[in-house]
């Protein structure tokens, strides 16, 4: 649609996210058999792709996500996974992701109303063996579980079999590598620990909040 002020012509996108929805597919590639990527039309995306090698892997994506420079890829070409299984809740955003999962049966959970930053990497795989003198593997790569609304701050690391509860956030540059059980908390360093406890965070700008 246009509208025309003062002798010049402009282009008016009265629906932007429409706009998104039409001009920014998301690109899925699968080499396999028995994969499927579901997502709604609420989905936003640019710049964003679902590569899948492997054999029975499913992607869910709920409501109203927003993925931009999102890149989910489960499997190797040179070494297929199989029966992985991909869950990312309503209204979470993403600003450059990358999702990795290279073991069979593996699981990603991420929960609904979370945010995350820039330069983030959720490796669910170590992408190479560490075995013992009897050659059993000792780095297996089973799931990686984000609760409901979690702030995921730029440049973090989240590794293979970790979780991150409800209502907390991952601070800049942090290395998640375990499990968290206490909600509203914040997680910072290399590795990761608890730094604080008993908070909650929302979307709003700090001044919001300003009281001087």
């Amino acid at each position: 649609m246009y509208s025309n002020y003062n002798g010049v012509e402009y282009m008016l996108f009265l629906n932007i996210k429409e706009f998104i929805r039409t001009n920014f597919p998301l690109k899925v590639v699968s080499k396999g058999e028995n994969n499927s990527v579901f997502y709604p039309k609420s989905l936003l995306k640019r710049k964003s792709s679902v590569k899948i090698y492997g054999n029975n892997n499913k992607v869910v994506i709920k409501d109203n996500c927003y993925l931009h420079n999102f890149h989910l890829i489960i499997g190797f070409p040179d070494c297929p996974a199989n029966n992985c299984y991909v869950e990312i809740g309503e209204h979470t955003s993403f600003n450059g992701t990358t999702i990795q999962i290279g073991e069979n049966n593996s699981r990603v959970i991420i929960g609904s109303n979370c945010m995350f930053s820039f330069d983030i990497e959720l490796n669910c795989t170590d992408s190479h063996s560490v075995l013992d003198e009897n050659e059993n593997l000792l780095n297996r790569g089973k799931f990686i579980e984000i609760g409901n609304k979690v702030w995921v701050c730029k440049n973090a690391t989240i590794m293979k079999n970790t979780k991150i509860p409800d209502n907390s956030i991952v601070s800049q540059n942090s290395v998640v590598t375990r499990e968290f059980t206490e909600s509203g908390i914040v997680i910072a360093g290399c590795p990761a620990r608890q730094v604080k406890s008993g908070i909650h965070w929302k979307f709003d700008r700090p001044n919001k909040y300003m009281k001087d």
